[in-house]
C-alpha cells in the first residue's frame, strides 16, 4: 500500500494558492500538501515570477467498488506582465503534464517549484498559440455577475443558518447553524467567522460553475475553448466570451489583481 506521505510536496514561500475552491492564501512560511490525490484540486500563482499553475485530479472512474488509479494533470504557464495587455500579462510559456503515478507526478512538482525559482529556464522557450484576450466587456460582467450572485447565496445560506427549522441538509450549512447557535462570548466575532465560511461556500460554487461552462466548451483537440454568449437573465448580463478565453482563468486573474472585489 502507498503512503501518501511518501509523496509530499512543499510549495515554497511567495506563493498565491487556492485549493478547492477556497479564498486564497499566500504562503508566507511554506504549505505542505500531504496528498494530491486528496487535494482533487490546486491553482497557484507567483506575482513575483509571473508563474501560474493548476493541478487537478482526474479519476477514472469505479470497477468492481474499488476507485481506480486517477490522473494527476499539471497545466503550467509563465505570463510577462512587462507587456501592456490588458493587465493579464502575456502568456509566453505553456505546458500541460500528466501522469497516473504520484512518485512521477512529485518528480514534476518538485521540477516545476524549481523552474519557478530558477526563472531563466523558462526563457527560449517556443512561445505557444496565442491566447484568446479578455475584452473589458467580459471582465466587467463576471464582475457583476460575481457581485450578484454572492449577495443572492449569502442571503440565501445566511436564512438557512438562522431558521429555526433546518434539521436535514447540506453538511456545511448544519455547521455554520451550531456555530451560530452557540453560545459565544462574542456575538460579533462569531458573526464575522460565519460570513467568512459563507464567502467561501459561494467562491466556491461560482468557481464550480464557471469551470463546467469551461469544459462543455472544449473542442475535439482537448486544448481550445470555442467562443459563446455567456449570459444572465436574472440578471440582466450578455457578452462574448471569445475563443480560448477561461472563465475560471479571467476569475482567478481578477482575484489575483483585485481580491477585495470578488475573492
Amino acid at each position: 500500500m502507498i503512503n501518501p506521505m511518501q509523496n509530499e510536496i512543499t510549495v515554497p514561500e511567495g506563493w498565491f494558492l487556492l485549493i478547492n475552491g477556497e479564498i486564497p492564501f499566500y504562503c508566507d512560511c511554506g504549505c505542505t500538501v500531504a496528498d494530491f490525490a486528496a487535494a482533487r484540486k490546486l491553482i497557484g500563482y507567483n506575482k513575483k515570477n509571473g508563474i501560474y499553475f493548476r493541478f487537478v485530479y482526474e479519476s477514472t472512474g469505479i470497477e468492481e467498488c474499488a476507485p481506480q488509479p486517477g490522473i494527476y494533470v499539471l497545466t503550467i504557464r509563465k505570463y510577462n506582465y512587462t507587456h501592456n495587455s490588458g493587465h493579464f500579462g502575456r502568456c509566453v510559456y505553456a505546458e500541460v503534464k500528466q501522469t497516473q503515478c504520484p512518485k512521477e507526478f512529485k518528480n514534476i512538482m518538485t521540477d516545476m517549484l524549481k523552474m519557478s525559482e530558477e526563472q531563466t529556464t523558462f526563457e527560449a522557450i517556443k512561445r505557444p498559440k496565442p491566447q484568446g484576450k479578455c475584452t473589458p466587456q467580459l471582465q466587467q460582467c463576471i464582475n457583476d455577475f460575481c457581485t450578484h450572485v454572492k449577495k443572492d447565496r449569502t442571503d440565501q445560506i445566511m436564512a438557512l443558518v438562522t431558521s429555526s427549522m433546518y434539521e436535514d441538509g447540506e453538511e456545511d450549512i448544519l455547521y455554520l447553524r451550531e456555530l451560530y447557535y452557540d453560545d459565544y462570548e462574542n456575538p460579533f466575532q462569531r458573526n464575522n467567522f460565519i460570513k467568512s465560511e459563507i464567502h467561501k461556500k459561494v467562491v466556491s460554487e461560482i468557481y464550480n460553475y464557471f469551470e463546467t461552462l469551461d469544459k462543455t466548451r472544449k473542442l475535439e483537440n482537448g486544448r481550445d475553448l470555442f467562443p459563446f454568449l455567456f449570459s444572465s437573465p436574472k440578471y440582466d448580463i450578455n457578452t462574448i466570451v471569445p475563443k480560448n478565453v477561461s472563465l475560471c482563468e479571467v476569475l482567478m486573474s481578477m482575484s489575483h489583481l483585485q481580491d477585495e472585489k470578488i475573492m
